[in-house]
């Protein structure tokens, strides 16, 4: 019985292509409940059993199984599995954001060439760099060897002319840093998503840079709602930690 509406659950991920996978295997568990084909303290399979299942891969369904528990509707213990809770939410859809902000799980390779080619790439980063410095955080600014790598990824995309031009930063922060100081020096606003790094909260206080907050979607910032900031500001720089995009008008 049970075993049906997992495979059913597969069936129903193949036609809806619309909502986040991760996000529909929750919905399926609240329906589950719901219909009394998952009853209390059900144990739910393993993870990786899910996942060869519904055809995904163990981060998505790891992710589906973390929404579900925040939803109320599993409990789940180290060593013994994910279980139905005996009062688990009747709800079987939440408004909610398709960005998970629980966990920090890459995305596993999907097929035995795409796992083969990292494994055999990791190798051989290994054998031919120093071990120690692949641990570490590189120099500021970034080195010849750097910057002759960022000069071919992005020089015909950005029009680069020269390496002297290029500036590579160690994370995200320093980024940041770097940046919004660029932009004190010239003024105006700086928009940023409703979702965007922390870090540059903190940032912009410390630079007394204002920040303005545009609505996104999953396509990115409203371009309407950027045109309004440009029209009043009349400068208006946009930043986007995700993609890390700028827009400047």
């Amino acid at each position: 019985m049970v075993t049906s509406l997992f495979t059913r659950w597969a069936t129903q991920l193949q036609q809806q292509s619309q909502r986040p996978a991760y996000l529909l295997i929750a919905d399926f568990i609240a329906e589950g409940i719901n219909s009394g084909d998952l009853q209390s303290r059900y144990r739910l399979p393993p993870i990786r059993e899910m996942a060869l299942t519904l055809g995904l891969n163990y981060t998505t369904v790891t992710r589906g199984y973390a929404e579900a528990r925040r939803r109320g509707l599993i409990d789940s213990r180290p060593g013994l599995g994910s279980f139905i809770r005996s009062k688990a939410s009747g709800t079987s859809v939440i408004a909610v954001s398709s960005y998970e902000m629980t966990m920090n799980a890459p995305v596993e390779p999907e097929g035995p060439a795409v796992e083969e080619a990292i494994r055999n790439g990791a190798m051989n980063l290994f054998s031919s760099s120093d071990m120690l410095s692949l641990m570490r955080y590189q120099d500021f600014g970034g080195t010849a060897e750097d910057k002759a790598v960022a000069m071919h990824w992005t020089g015909h995309k950005l029009k680069v002319k020269n390496e002297a031009e290029i500036l590579v930063c160690p994370g995200i922060h320093s980024a940041l840093v770097a940046l919004l100081t660029l932009i004190n020096r010239k003024r105006g606003a700086v928009c940023v998503s409703n979702l965007v790094y922390p870090g540059i909260k903190a940032i912009a206080s410390q630079l007394n840079v204002k920040l303005k907050t545009v609505a996104c979607d999953d396509e990115g910032p409203s371009l309407a709602l950027l045109k309004n900031c440009a029209n009043r500001a009349g400068s208006v720089r946009f930043i986007s930690t995700r993609c890390f995009r700028i827009l400047q008008h």
